[in-house]
């Protein structure tokens, strides 16, 4: 069961370190929208929906806390 954990733990950090390269990316595509003359409201407004990743950080604190304590 233990070893079932760590890997699943192991998928999430995965997951969840990919996430952060794409929200880098996002938040500078972002970043040079703004500065544009004219800005789309709604491709700006798209890219703030997606910045948002979650508790993906807490799943994982959780899967350890329940598997480990």
């Amino acid at each position: 069961m233990a070893v079932e954990a760590v890997i699943l733990m192991k998928q999430k950090k995965v997951i969840l370190r990919q996430l952060k390269n794409q929200l880098t990316s996002i938040l500078n595509l972002r970043g040079s929208f703004i500065v544009l003359p004219r800005t789309d409201k709604n491709r700006l407004k798209a890219l703030d929906q997606t910045i948002s990743i979650g508790g993906l950080e807490v799943d994982i604190v959780n899967t350890a806390n329940e598997e480990f304590s």
